[in-house]
């Protein structure tokens, strides 16, 4: 996996390499730059990986 500093933010963009699949690859054109993946079909829950680290994505309802 590359590091984001290595391109511009102008060249950035999504792709979905199997379509049934909820994982998202983040390209540019020095290559792969991250990943985002749900944890199941139906859940909200995603992680994310970078060349700089691990993330966990988790929506809220924020009206409760």
């Amino acid at each position: 996996m590359k590091v984001l500093s290595e391109t511009t933010t102008a060249g950035l963009y999504w792709t979905q390499p199997y379509p049934f699949e909820r994982r998202f690859e983040l390209r540019a054109e020095v290559g792969l730059l991250g990943e985002l993946c749900f944890e199941s079909m139906w859940g909200t829950l995603a992680a994310a990986d970078t060349a700089a680290g691990h993330w966990a994505f988790k929506r809220v309802d924020k009206r409760k």
